[in-house]
This record gives C-alpha cells, structure tokens and sequence, in this order.
C-alpha cells in the first residue's frame, strides 16, 4: 500500500475552514434561537395587554357603575348638578386608575400564562429551547411599560383628577346649598323628623317666601308659618339654620286641644341636614413635588403610597409568573383563588404599614420598602426554585432521548 505524505499546511487549512464552518453554523442557530425567542416575546406581550385590556375594562364597568348610582342619587337629592355628573364620574374614575391597573395586569398575566400551561404552550416553548427565565423576560418588558404608565398616573395624572374633582364637588355643594329648597315642593332632613315647604326662592339672594316649618319632637310637634326667610351658617360649629321673619309658632300634639300659637319677629329652626357622601372627605390634594418637600407624616405617607402603585406592578405582574403555573389536572383556574389571596395578603399589608408611616410609628426613611422587598424575594424564591424543576424534568427527558436512540426500551 502506497502512503501519501501529509501536508501539515493542507491539514490546518481543512481544520480551519471546518471550524467557520461550525461557527456559521452555530451563529445561525444562535439567530434564529433569538428570532424565535423575540416572536414568542412579542406574542406572550400581546396575549398580556389583550387580557389586561379586558380585564382593566370589567373593573372600571364595574366601579363605575357603582359610582354612578350613587352620584346619581345625590343629583336626585339636589346635591350635585346634574351637568356635573358625568364630569365627577370621569374624574374619580380617573383618579382610581392606579388603584385598578395593578390589579389588572396581576390578573391578566395569571389568566395569559395559565392558558398558555393549559394548551401546553409553554411545554412546545420549552421543547424549542425558550425556559421559564426566558418567559419571565418577556413579561418583564410588559410589566416595566406599564410600571411607567402606573407611575405617571400615580404620580401626576391622579392627584390632578383628584384636585379637580375636589374643585367640582366644592361648587356642586355652593350650588346644592343655594338650591337646596325646590320651590313648590316638601324637603324632608333628620330622616322626617323636619319637613320645610317653601313656595318661591329669589335666585341671586336666596330669599324664602311664604314658609312652612314643621319640627316633631319626642313629646311635641312644632308647626311654623312665616312669609319670608334664609339661611344661615354658624361660623363656629359650621351649623345651618333657617331664619323665619314675621311669623306664627303653633306647638302641641295631634289629637290634643292643648295648642299653644307664638307670634315672632324672628326665629331660627336648625336644619338637621345629613352630610352626603359626596361632599365627604374634603382632604386637601397636593402635588407630588409638594408632599417631597414635606415633612408631615401623612404627606410622606401619601408619597410612599403614590409610589407603592407603580412599584407593586412590578412586584405583582412578577409574582403572577410562578403563580401561573398549572397543570391540566388543575383546571382552567387552578391557582387563581390562591393568587388573589396573596393579592389581597400583599395589598394590605401594604395599607397597614402606610398608615403605620402617617401615624409616626415607621420611620419615614423606611416606609412601605420592606413590604416590597420581602414580595419581591418571595418572586425570585418562586421563580428559581420552578427552574430548577424544569431543569431537572430536561436532564430526565434528554437521559431517555438518549437510552432510546441507544436501542434500549424507553
């Protein structure tokens, strides 16, 4: 047999070109392993936004009915206009959109993710090499958009629908006071116990004419007629009376022929008015550079619970991840009641140490942090102790790959 010589020169050369060759071959794979991972990136973010979408609009629908009834009630009182109904409507929606969207977006990522593990999605993903890591960086890219969107709501948007709305229902209670008696028609205070009747209300002045007054006390009715009248308020307990002039007491009980009848110049009958719920809370709403500057305890505690909406997005679409993870056994919603109990456990905790914050019992500096640190642990605990399951359940599949392509039975 014949031996060729080897030319060393000749065998690197080959050597080399099979090494390009590799590394083409591996920089494809390595292209189209990102092209892959960036389509189901994309897909899993608008699997998220169409269910938070969704979601997001059940909430506002469903407060929002809520507030409408009660503000239409309140119209129907003579409490607010009934031009500034759809106005304060919009406005507290708006000022609760940060409460809503981290709420929205925890629940649409459970709900995405949780199909997804029902039609084994997530197992063709991780067939095609895409682990939990990689989902989880595709849901953090949606969940840190919309921390920004929650940021700026909590933070600018809100407190100025707050301030506005403020406004509003401190004109719609002017207005509500100065038409707070429908001429030609009977208004009821103290559930009943008053009954004021006035047949005509000068606009501009306010002004009462030909008033009826009647006032039932536990042992006597007092019955009130006079032709002119006003209101007043007290500067010291804010208390509003109606002042008579000119007028006829007459008090007694029905059935009784005991009737004792006053003659006044002038007499003044306090308005037991029920304060309304829309009128409640009137808080002074200040900006967000204004509670920085500030060292009141509960201007610092409105701070840190401005800024909690946006950092419990995070938290909370994270958290949803691990959470997510079902099996067909479990059904559609396996895992939801025990996600909304750790929603509702995280939620408030986070009340809890903002009013500890307001009442000087947590240092400022500290706040609400723990309580988002100690989540966030919990999330990456969850998240790591899952991919060391899926790590383990590959070995175990690649092991039996391997056995079998062996010849061995699997």
């Amino acid at each position: 047999m014949r031996r060729v010589p080897i030319d060393p020169s000749r065998v690197a050369e080959c050597v080399g070109i099979r090494r390009r060759q590799c590394s083409e071959s591996a920089g494809k794979l390595s292209i189209r392993a990102s092209h892959s991972a960036l389509i189901i990136e994309r897909y899993l973010g608008r699997e998220v936004l169409r269910t938070c979408a969704a979601v997001l609009a059940v909430l506002i629908l469903v407060y929002g009915a809520d507030r409408f009834s009660r503000i239409l009630s309140d119209a129907a009182a003579g409490a607010v206009s009934p031009d500034l109904i759809l106005r304060i409507l919009a406005l507290k929606l708006v000022e609760k959109l940060p409460v809503f969207l981290p709420l929205a977006l925890y629940l649409a990522v459970l709900i995405g993710l949780g199909r997804l593990y029902r039609d084994s999605e997530v197992v063709a993903f991780g067939a095609g090499g895409i682990g939990l890591w990689r989902l989880s960086r595709g849901i953090f890219w949606v969940v840190a958009g919309f921390s920004l969107a929650g940021a700026v709501l909590s933070l600018f948007v809100s407190p100025s629908a707050a301030s506005m709305r403020s406004a509003l229902l401190e004109e719609a209670k002017q207005h509500a006071e100065n038409r707070m008696f429908v001429p030609g028609r009977f208004k009821e205070f103290g559930g009943g116990d008053q009954v004021i009747y006035v047949e005509a209300v000068d606009p501009e002045s306010g002004r009462m004419t030909d008033v009826f007054v009647r006032v039932r006390k536990p042992h006597r009715q007092y019955v009130l007629v006079s032709g002119a009248a006003w209101q007043d308020v007290a500067p010291e307990s804010g208390a509003r009376y109606m002042v008579l002039e000119n007028g006829y007491r007459y008090a007694g009980l029905p059935g009784d022929a005991l009737f004792s009848v006053t003659r006044f110049e002038r007499h003044a009958v306090r308005i037991e008015a029920q304060a309304r719920e829309v009128f409640a809370g009137g808080r002074k709403i200040l900006a967000t550079t204004a509670l920085i500057g500030s060292g009141d305890p509960g201007h610092l505690a409105e701070l840190h619970r401005r800024v909690s909406a946006a950092v419990s997005i995070v938290v909370l679409g994270m958290l949803a991840v691990p959470l997510a993870r079902t099996t067909p056994r479990e059904g559609r919603y396996g895992r939801l009641f025990l996600a909304i109990v750790v929603y509702f456990v995280y939620s408030n905790a986070i009340s809890i140490v903002e009013n500890l914050v307001e009442r000087g019992m947590v240092p400022q500096i500290v706040g609400v942090w723990p309580v988002h640190a100690a989540m966030a642990l919990v999330v990456l605990v969850l998240l790591l102790a899952q991919t060391a399951g899926g790590r383990r359940l590959g070995a175990t599949v690649r092991s039996a790959r391997h056995r079998y392509g062996e010849g061995e039975s699997p």
